[in-house]
């Protein structure tokens, strides 16, 4: 587990880099705490691919940013 420094404010944007290894029924779980209190699911990925991609998230992407995220929480 990665736990990002709390916030000062929202974040407007998250992104990162990652490379899932080449084991099976793995997941990469990303989620935001929202308002302080609620761990929410921005995406999970099941079996990442094992070739390197960027992942960015903000109000316009798909899945969204969820609002008032202040804290991010990266599970292998």
């Amino acid at each position: 587990v990665v736990l990002t420094p709390m916030l000062p404010s929202p974040a407007t944007a998250l992104s990162f880099w990652m490379k899932g290894q080449t084991s099976t029924n793995s997941t990469f779980l990303v989620e935001g705490l929202v308002d302080g209190t609620t761990w929410t699911t921005i995406q999970s990925f099941v079996t990442p691919s094992s070739t390197g991609a960027t992942y960015t998230y903000n109000a316009s992407s798909t899945p969204a940013l969820p609002a008032n995220v202040k804290q991010f929480r990266f599970t292998y």
